[in-house]
């Protein structure tokens, strides 16, 4: 290859052209390849066109000083005779050699192509060759999305198979169908990102039906799945766990739930086969199998669903409130209490709601103390004409929490 002097797809091309009987053939492309275009008239990408013109079949529309240059490039770079000139050259075979990360196969509407390195490729709809189901781009203008194909040959899948056929792969394919609502597999044999043949399964296994599910979560996120409330909290306090301390709690954020669905959420998936099945799963035990059974007592432990208010009474933290956890209270049941409520070996400061007798929002602080210091004043000299029947007294912090309206007497 090194002693050739192309680039190593052309000299590749030669030396396997020669190998199977096609060396001159090899040796022309190669060198139709490395020069410029020698048809000026543009007729299109095919590079039959080319070849039959720098074999002297063709007269019009050529820059001879081109096909002069390939001819002679062409003549130094034969590795042998092709074995029976007679046989249809095989022009999309020998490419393929070459290109074999170009393989396109037909997608859409006319001149729309897939590349087998994942690419979009396109032609324009007049030319030739944009009706192919399959063909090879030689000559691409380089462009990310969908590039334009220049040079091109057809080649059939049949010939595919028969050169490629060790780059092709055999897979089976686990999906969601999203009309159906349901799980499909297929075998398929597969060239990079080209599906060549495609066979459904249709007796599915648990196993497959599993993966299926799990494609399809992935697919939807876990916001589509039917979660309780309690479901949500336990994961936001479990988040926060771990935001506050992530080297000694696991994360729950969605991106690491979703790539580790096999571990936390496989076990609960038996007889599981349509979207609907899902709600049977036991979310939270399938969450909180992430966590042993002493990690999740110290979750309820250092973040706790809810605290107990001077009342008495227990609130509800929100944990899944941003910034969380938050907890709305009336400002009455907070009278005596001076320390804000943590969570947490970090004491990390919950997020005060404090509310008005008739549950609307008055302020929020993390700082209970300063509140009463400085904010409080003002609040109840606002609130107290609109609320009489609720204390408002002068000191809260030596005030009794209350619920409720003022005590008679």
């Amino acid at each position: 290859m090194l002693s050739l002097g192309l680039h190593p797809r052309l000299a590749h091309l030669i030396l396997k052209g020669r190998d199977l009987g096609w060396g001159q053939t090899a040796a022309e492309l190669a060198a139709l390849l490395s020069e410029r275009d020698l048809l000026t008239d543009r007729p299109g990408s095919d590079l039959s066109l080319r070849l039959q013109a720098l074999r002297g079949g063709r007269d019009q529309g050529i820059h001879r000083g081109r096909r002069q240059q390939a001819r002679t490039l062409a003549r130094s770079l034969t590795q042998g005779p092709d074995r029976d000139p007679k046989q249809t050259t095989p022009i999309g075979p020998l490419l393929a050699l070459a290109y074999p990360d170009r393989i396109a196969q037909a997608r859409g509407g006319r001149g729309r192509f897939r590349l087998s390195n994942g690419r979009g490729a396109m032609l324009f709809e007049e030319d030739a060759l944009a009706g192919s189901a399959y063909l090879v781009a030689a000559e691409l203008d380089g462009q990310a999305r969908e590039s334009r194909i220049f040079l091109a040959a057809g080649i059939t899948l049949e010939e595919i198979e028969d050169v490629l056929g060790h780059h092709i792969e055999t897979r089976q394919l686990v999906d969601w169908d999203e009309a159906r609502g349901s799980v499909t597999a297929s075998d398929q044999r597969v060239l990079g990102a080209l599906v060549l043949h495609e066979k459904p399964i249709t007796d599915l296994d648990p196993s497959i039906l599993q993966q299926g599910l799990l494609a399809a979560i992935r697919r939807r996120g876990l916001d589509a799945l039917d979660w309780s409330e309690n479901v949500r909290q336990w994961r936001a306090r479990a988040e926060l766990a771990h935001r506050l301390d992530p080297d000694a709690w696991p994360a729950f954020d969605e991106d690491r739930l979703l790539d580790e669905l096999e571990r936390w959420l496989m076990p609960f998936l038996t007889n599981h086969r349509r979207w609907q099945d899902l709600d049977r799963i036991d979310w939270l035990s399938a969450l909180k199998s992430r966590l042993d059974y002493a990690r999740q007592q110290e979750l309820d432990r250092w973040f706790p669903p809810a605290i107990e208010l001077p009342t008495g009474q227990q609130a509800r933290l929100d944990y899944t409130a941003d910034p969380g956890p938050v907890l709305a209270t009336k400002l009455q049941t907070l009278f005596g209490r001076t320390d804000t409520p943590t969570v947490g070996p970090q004491r990390h400061p919950v997020l005060i709601h404090l509310l008005s007798p008739a549950g609307r929002p008055l302020a929020v602080t993390r700082d209970l103390k300063s509140f009463w210091a400085n904010a409080y004043p003002e609040v109840r000299k606002d609130m107290r004409g609109r609320y009489p029947k609720h204390p408002w007294p002068e000191d809260p912090i030596e005030a009794p929490a209350s619920h409720g309206v003022k005590r008679r007497g």
